[in-house]
Protein backbone atom coordinates (compact mmCIF):
# COMPACT_ATOMS: atom_id res chain seq x y z
CA UNK A 1 0.00 0.00 0.00
CA UNK A 2 2.61 2.46 0.52
CA UNK A 3 4.48 1.87 -2.65
CA UNK A 4 0.92 3.34 -3.89
CA UNK A 5 1.84 6.65 -2.06
CA UNK A 6 5.56 6.62 -1.63
CA UNK A 7 6.89 10.06 -3.30
CA UNK A 8 10.06 7.58 -4.03
CA UNK A 9 9.48 4.05 -5.66
CA UNK A 10 12.34 3.03 -3.22
CA UNK A 11 14.04 4.13 -0.37
CA UNK A 12 17.02 2.49 0.58
CA UNK A 13 17.45 0.56 3.80
CA UNK A 14 20.52 1.17 5.63
CA UNK A 15 22.30 -1.60 5.08
CA UNK A 16 21.53 -1.47 1.65
CA UNK A 17 23.30 2.51 1.89
CA UNK A 18 25.79 1.55 4.44
CA UNK A 19 26.67 -1.47 1.20
CA UNK A 20 26.56 1.04 -1.58
CA UNK A 21 29.48 3.25 0.22
CA UNK A 22 31.60 0.46 1.01
CA UNK A 23 30.84 -0.47 -2.85
CA UNK A 24 31.63 3.18 -3.84
CA UNK A 25 35.33 2.64 -3.11
CA UNK A 26 34.86 6.41 -1.25
CA UNK A 27 34.47 5.29 1.84
CA UNK A 28 36.09 2.93 4.13
CA UNK A 29 33.87 1.34 7.18
CA UNK A 30 35.67 2.11 10.49
CA UNK A 31 33.57 0.43 12.76
CA UNK A 32 29.81 -0.73 12.93
CA UNK A 33 27.29 -1.23 16.21
CA UNK A 34 24.21 -2.77 16.24
CA UNK A 35 21.72 -2.62 19.58
CA UNK A 36 20.10 -5.21 21.12
CA UNK A 37 15.98 -5.48 20.17
CA UNK A 38 14.15 -3.44 22.45
CA UNK A 39 10.15 -3.89 22.44
CA UNK A 40 8.54 -1.15 21.41
CA UNK A 41 4.47 -0.70 21.18
CA UNK A 42 2.77 2.43 19.57
CA UNK A 43 -1.34 3.33 18.78
CA UNK A 44 -2.30 2.88 14.65
CA UNK A 45 -2.46 6.97 15.06
CA UNK A 46 0.94 6.72 16.55
CA UNK A 47 2.33 4.55 13.73
CA UNK A 48 0.94 6.94 11.38
CA UNK A 49 2.39 10.13 12.31
CA UNK A 50 5.80 7.77 12.18
CA UNK A 51 4.98 7.10 8.81
CA UNK A 52 4.11 11.02 8.02
CA UNK A 53 8.07 11.46 8.93
CA UNK A 54 9.62 9.51 6.79
CA UNK A 55 11.23 10.95 3.81
CA UNK A 56 8.71 9.14 1.47
CA UNK A 57 4.95 9.77 2.95
CA UNK A 58 5.35 13.45 4.89
CA UNK A 59 1.88 15.04 4.89
CA UNK A 60 2.99 17.73 2.06
CA UNK A 61 4.08 14.90 -0.44
CA UNK A 62 0.87 12.83 -0.23
CA UNK A 63 -0.98 16.49 -0.34
CA UNK A 64 -4.53 15.57 -0.60
CA UNK A 65 -4.19 11.83 -0.49
CA UNK A 66 -3.20 12.14 2.96
CA UNK A 67 -6.37 11.63 4.83
CA UNK A 68 -7.28 8.84 2.04
CA UNK A 69 -3.73 7.05 2.91
CA UNK A 70 -4.77 7.11 6.75
CA UNK A 71 -8.06 6.13 6.03
CA UNK A 72 -6.93 3.25 4.43
CA UNK A 73 -3.97 1.86 6.77
CA UNK A 74 -6.70 2.17 10.06
CA UNK A 75 -8.65 -0.08 7.82
CA UNK A 76 -6.03 -2.84 7.10
CA UNK A 77 -5.33 -2.68 11.34
CA UNK A 78 -9.07 -2.93 11.89
CA UNK A 79 -9.84 -5.64 9.40
CA UNK A 80 -7.15 -7.49 11.50
CA UNK A 81 -8.59 -6.22 14.66
CA UNK A 82 -5.16 -4.58 15.37
CA UNK A 83 -5.35 -1.15 17.32
CA UNK A 84 -1.55 -1.22 18.94
CA UNK A 85 1.45 -2.50 17.31
CA UNK A 86 4.38 -4.22 19.22
CA UNK A 87 7.66 -4.68 17.65
CA UNK A 88 11.55 -5.04 18.36
CA UNK A 89 13.63 -2.00 17.10
CA UNK A 90 17.14 -2.12 16.82
CA UNK A 91 19.45 0.88 16.50
CA UNK A 92 22.32 0.80 14.39
CA UNK A 93 25.16 3.52 14.04
CA UNK A 94 27.87 2.71 11.00
CA UNK A 95 31.24 4.92 11.09
CA UNK A 96 33.26 5.87 7.87
CA UNK A 97 36.17 7.83 6.49
CA UNK A 98 36.66 9.12 2.82
CA UNK A 99 39.69 6.86 1.26
CA UNK A 100 42.68 8.69 -0.03
CA UNK A 101 40.86 8.77 -3.12
CA UNK A 102 38.28 11.28 -2.23
CA UNK A 103 40.63 13.20 0.34
CA UNK A 104 42.37 14.67 -2.21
Amino acid sequence: MTDRYAAVAQHPETADAVAGLRASGLFRIVDEERTEPMPFEQSVDEYLEFLHSTSVLTRAQLGDRAEEFDVEVRAVFARHGINRLRYAVVGSVTWAAPTAATAD
